[in-house]
This record gives C-alpha cells, sequence and structure tokens, in this order.
C-alpha cells in the first residue's frame, strides 16, 4: 500500500552503479525505480507511467534525442528530469551545457555532494507533480468524451480566433481534417466567412461578452445552421446545429398551407355562385362550423354560431328523426344521400330545404377502407372522432342543381327523357304517362 506522498508510478534511472541507487532509492525511500543501461533504453521505456527521470550529466550526449522525447509529450505531461552533474575539479563552476542541450526541458540539477534522502524528496515532490498532472489528463478525458458526445458542431476558439478544440461534427459539416484546424485562425481557414452575419456576431459577441443566438443560411456549406455563441475570457465556445431538415419541412408545410389557402378560397367562390350554405359538424366534440349562407337560410342574424341542438331546434319537429337518420347513416361507411327538412320562422312552418349530408372522406370503396383502419385503430386507441358536412341549399337552387346534375349524367339525350323508373301507380297518382 503506498503512503501518500510516496511515488505512484516509475522512476527511470541512468547512472554509473544505477543498480546500487535503484536499490537504496527502494530501500530508504519505498521508490519503484528501474536501471537502464543506455539512453536507448530508457527512451523505450519511457511513458505515461513514468513519475521522473534521474540522468547522469555524463550520459546526455549531443545531440541528444531524450529532448525531442520530452518536447513531444501531451500538453498535460511534462516530466521531471533529475539531473545530477559531473563532478568538478575544485574551484570551477558548473558550465551550462546541460541546460543548453535539454532545452524547455522540466530540470532539476542536484548538486555534486549527493546524498540518498535529498534525492528521495526530490523523487517524492516529482510524484506529487506527476499526479495532479495525471487528474488533469483524466479530466481533459472526460471533457472530451462529453464534447464529443455532443451531436450539434461544437467548436471553442481562444481570443486570437484560433482554433482549440473541435469535435468530430464540425470535421463532418467542414470536410477538414482536425490537423486542419487546431491552432489555425478561423478566418484564415475559412476566407469566404469574412465579413458574413456569422463574422459579424462572433466578433461583437467577444467584444460584449454577451452570448448569442440566429438562424442563418451558411452558402460555404449549403445548409441552414442554428448558432450558439457563448462568450469567455478566454474566447468563444460555438454550438451549430445543422437544422436544413427543419427549415426545408417548414417550407413545404407553408406551401401546403397555401395551397389549402387556394383550394378553400375556390371552394368558397363557388359556394357562393351556387348560392349554397354548408357546416362543418363534429359529432364527439359537438361542434358545428356554420356558413353565414347558413344563417340567412335559417332566419339566423348574421355571425351566429349554433350549436348541435340549436340547429335542430330551426328544424320542423316532424323533419328531426330525419337530420338523426341522415347523421348515423352518413357517419357509417356508405354513401351520401339527400335529405329534406322543414325549417321553421316566427310565422311557422316554411318550405322543406334540400340538405345532403355527406362524411369528409366521400366514395363507397374509400369509406369501407377508412372504416377498415378505424375499426383497427380503435381497437388499439379507442374511439377515432369523424365528421360530417352538410350543404344546404333553397328549394329552389336545389332542384336546379338536381336537374343539372341529371343532365349530365345522360337522364336526358335528344331521344327525350329516359324511360321512368316510376311504377304504372306512381306515375297514374303524379298524372304521367308511364314509359
Amino acid at each position: 500500500m503506498e503512503k501518500p506522498g510516496e511515488p505512484a508510478g516509475t522512476v527511470l534511472v541512468l547512472v554509473s552503479g544505477g543498480k546500487g541507487l535503484v536499490s537504496k532509492l527502494k530501500k530508504q525511500g519505498g521508490v519503484h525505480a528501474l536501471a537502464c543501461k543506455n539512453l536507448a533504453e530508457l527512451i523505450k521505456r519511457f511513458d505515461d507511467s513514468t513519475d521522473a527521470i534521474v540522468l547522469a550529466e555524463k550520459n546526455l550526449p549531443r545531440p541528444n534525442p531524450l529532448r525531442r522525447v520530452l518536447t513531444a509529450q501531451p500538453p498535460w505531461s511534462d516530466v521531471p528530469l533529475i539531473l545530477l552533474p559531473k563532478p568538478r575539479s575544485k574551484g570551477k563552476k558548473a558550465g551550462q551545457r546541460p541546460l543548453e542541450i535539454l532545452g524547455d526541458v522540466n530540470v532539476t540539477v542536484l548538486p555534486v555532494s549527493l546524498r540518498i534522502g535529498a534525492l528521495v524528496t526530490a523523487l517524492r515532490a516529482a510524484a506529487r507533480t506527476r499526479q495532479h498532472q495525471r487528474a488533469v489528463r483524466d479530466l481533459l478525458v472526460q471533457r472530451e468524451a462529453s464534447l464529443a458526445s455532443i451531436s450539434d458542431a461544437f467548436s471553442i476558439l481562444d481570443r486570437d480566433w484560433r482554433y482549440t478544440y473541435v469535435n468530430d461534427r464540425v470535421l463532418e459539416l467542414t470536410g477538414r481534417r482536425r490537423e486542419e484546424l487546431i491552432d489555425r485562425v478561423i478566418w484564415e481557414v475559412f476566407p469566404e466567412a469574412v465579413g458574413s452575419e456569422f463574422h459579424q456576431r462572433c466578433h461583437r459577441a467577444m467584444e460584449t461578452q454577451v452570448p448569442d443566438q440566429f438562424e442563418v443560411f451558411y452558402r460555404p456549406w449549403g445548409r441552414w445552421v442554428d448558432t450558439r455563441i457563448y462568450p469567455s475570457r478566454d474566447g468563444l465556445a460555438i454550438y451549430r446545429a445543422d437544422i436544413s431538415d427543419r427549415m426545408e419541412q417548414q417550407k413545404r408545410s407553408r406551401e401546403n398551407e397555401q395551397r389549402l389557402y387556394v383550394a378553400e378560397e375556390r371552394i368558397r367562390l363557388a359556394l357562393e355562385a351556387a348560392n349554397v350554405g354548408t357546416f362543418d359538424y363534429y359529432p364527439s366534440l359537438g361542434v358545428i362550423r356554420w356558413s353565414d349562407r347558413c344563417n340567412e337560410l335559417f332566419g339566423l342574424p348574421a355571425g351566429t354560431k349554433p350549436d348541435y341542438a340549436g340547429y335542430l331546434k330551426a328544424v320542423h319537429p316532424d323533419d328531426r328523426h330525419i337530420i338523426h337518420e341522415a347523421m348515423r347513416e352518413v357517419l357509417s361507411p356508405g354513401s351520401s344521400g339527400p335529405r329534406h327538412s322543414r325549417r321553421l320562422r316566427a310565422a311557422g312552418a316554411i318550405p322543406r330545404h334540400h340538405s345532403r349530408h355527406h362524411p369528409t372522406q366521400t366514395g363507397r370503396r374509400r369509406a369501407q377502407k377508412s372504416e377498415a383502419r378505424r375499426r383497427g385503430r380503435e381497437s388499439r386507441q379507442g374511439p377515432v372522432p369523424r365528421h360530417a358536412v352538410t350543404r344546404i341549399a333553397h328549394p329552389t337552387h336545389a332542384r336546379a342543381h338536381d336537374h343539372r346534375l341529371a343532365t349530365a349524367q345522360g337522364r336526358h339525350s335528344r331521344y327525350g327523357p329516359a324511360r321512368s323508373r316510376r311504377s304504372p301507380a306512381q306515375c297514374r297518382a303524379r298524372g304521367l304517362a308511364h314509359r
């Protein structure tokens, strides 16, 4: 069990009598150390588990391959190197040659008169440093995993507009490699973005330190992008979500609404030309959508919005069963048909009005298929709302409409009217000749 402050990794030793020094470190300080025969072996054993390197100056060649290894460490890592200088003649100071060879490496030079206790103390300090560095590494790994899980394109810019982080989604949208973005200025990588709305808003967010959000069509990518900018003292964090599919759906929705409006306007004009009134009835809600012409035909004030009960009150009591039967029929699979009923005024009953009730999906086959689907949904979800549309016209207009319809269907021809379907008794009752 390791004690607090003791090395958690390995110390690589390259000195004369290295095995003896390793034995002393283990015996007096509990340091886990490995003696290396030469510099090549030390470089081979060097990895993230290395806590420190103990190196004698005489084993430091020039050029020094160890410098390249130490400077190539990841940003979170900075392994301490403890240098043991060569003994000098009396009165001669240690030169700067070792430090020049190692450059910016994290070097600690111990005095020539080395005692094992001082070396153990230095190694324990190095172990604590490496523990902190590994903690930073773990946080960076967690951050990377969190940022990589973001489905939106996410990037971080420093105050000099250089990329410090990009996730995989950014690479997919831009078609660039990570090496082409990191540490490069965004406006140099994407010069076409200079002067754009994105360029202006990024500068404004950097200056004001106020978050921003906007949607824009980014032409270089050919996509609609929802952009969110979050400024900080260190730069900008930018989220960019591809919303092209959503914008396309909204466009189609607007086009469909426009087509629906045009179709409804045409129907309205046709109904006005035919002098016909209509209303939609939703049985499950008890709601009626009533046209102004219906108000006129029923003698109601303009703008009146009666419910189904009010509609029935306006129908002659002797004819109300016709309305109930018509509603039951049209709300079940089958074709619609004309129904005649009388409405009431203060003076009493007036002539019958021609009304036609039909479901919104017309046609026998379509109604049968719809009923089969409806029953399947009802078995899973419960009753499915249905509604009926009723057309109401004055008797004169209704008879004229029926005559035009009969003519269009070939009921009359140049050879005279078609053969009557009435029985002889019916013809005699109406004073007509049976044909």
